[in-house]
């Protein structure tokens, strides 16, 4: 049953631009979360859509609010939860019936997994209807550490890959992402870059103030933003701090997960305390402002299909180090240091020759303003919606 919904302004619906016609889309995800890059992206590019064309996000709950957009939640809860699960499936054909009189669907993977069954039913009503996979990422199972997580994210990638082989059209967010699902999938994809919000995330911000409070005035500060998890790899930056055997070398942590109480304690054994600032979760609002506090972000992830805390801190004038795996070096370019991805010793190095060097931090942070400045969320959303407008032609 389709649950509440929120309308949007009835002039957002004549503004369909030169085009000259009115797309229906609906977007299809889980949930639209705050601190996370993909419900970011999508609450963007839906946003600057919803000015040209009729659109539709259809979620199980959203945590903020979207008065410029039609929002429908599956249930009447309005809440993500098994029970609403099973409650979409069981209701999965009336909820596919209404969906299908769009002119496109866009499924969020593997965010709108637990819904799967209902874009296919659309597509199936309406043959004529377009399904679009927005794919943003699956980390392989082999890197969690908990066999219930390995089998989750195993049948996130099998569902993934089942709804990307049936779909239209795959849309992924970076050329790795896109060798990636080929290899994997064997689909060819799209690639519309992800975008970050530069009007928030830019070099006027203040840090002064966050650095003050955790004082770390005249230290050289290493950043890392994101999920407390294990391919995360955040002990090997704990354990380059403590290589580094320098006091006025400091790291700050911004994130939550199941791996901080480990990292507590693996720094208390190495007397890292006065060098390790966990932060815990960051508002969005808020966040910039760690950017500016730090002098260079710093990451040991196994795999990103993007990497945004990266573009994040070049928007705020900031110079990256990062492994040479994943998406990670083609999101940097030319805008930080690569090191070999599983040699502590190299990342020591890189840490070494920013710390010791500000000219150069200062250059590739200057580079690093200019990647930014092409990855902003509002010419993403205009590149997605150019391709909506093109695939429903």
């Amino acid at each position: 049953m389709e649950g509440k919904q929120h309308q949007a302004s009835p002039s957002v619906l004549h503004m369909n631009c030169w085009v000259g016609f009115l797309i229906r889309i609906a977007f299809l995800m889980s949930r639209l979360v705050k601190y996370d890059s993909v419900s970011n992206f999508s609450y963007s590019v839906v946003k600057q859509i919803a000015t040209y064309h009729d659109v539709s996000l259809y979620a199980f709950s959203v945590d903020r609010h979207l008065s410029d957009v039609n929002i429908k939640f599956f249930t009447k809860h309005c809440d993500h939860n098994f029970l609403e699960v099973i409650k979409v499936k069981i209701n999965a054909y009336d909820l596919a019936r209404r969906i299908s009189k769009n002119d496109v669907i866009v499924a969020i993977v593997p965010n709108a997994n637990d819904v799967m069954i209902v874009p296919l039913l659309s597509r199936r009503i309406n043959p004529k209807l377009r399904l679009v996979v927005d794919f943003h990422g699956i980390t392989p199972p082999h890197y969690h550490k908990s066999l219930r997580r390995q089998i989750i994210e195993f049948y996130r990638l099998m569902t993934a890959k089942l709804l990307s082989k049936r779909s239209d059209f795959l849309v992924v967010h970076s050329n790795y992402m896109q060798q990636e699902i080929l290899r994997r999938f064997q689909v060819k994809s799209t690639v519309i870059p992800l975008g970050i919000d530069t009007r928030s995330f830019n070099s006027k911000v203040n840090g002064g103030a966050t650095k003050k409070g955790i004082n770390l005035n005249s230290d050289f500060v290493l950043l890392y933003v994101g999920r407390l998890v294990p391919h995360k790899r955040i002990h090997l930056l704990l354990e380059a701090l403590f290589k580094l055997k320098d006091e006025n070398t400091k790291l700050l942590i911004v994130g939550d997960g199941p791996e901080k109480e480990t990292l507590e304690k693996y720094a208390k054994a190495r007397n890292l305390m006065d060098r390790v600032f966990f932060a815990g979760r960051v508002p969005d609002a808020d966040l910039p402002r760690y950017y500016k506090a730090c002098d260079v972000f710093v990451t040991a992830s196994l795999h990103e299909g993007v990497c945004v805390p990266i573009l994040e801190a070049f928007a705020c004038g900031k110079p990256a180090i990062v492994p040479d795996v994943s998406a990670m070096p083609e999101t940097l370019g030319d805008g930080g240091l690569i090191y070999q991805g599983n040699s502590l010793d190299s990342l020591v190095e890189k840490i070494k020759i920013l710390r010791d060097n500000a000219d150069l931090r200062h250059e590739l942070g200057r580079r690093g303003l200019k990647i930014a400045s092409q990855r902003d969320s509002e010419s993403g959303g205009v590149e997605y919606r150019l391709f909506l407008e093109r695939i429903a032609s």
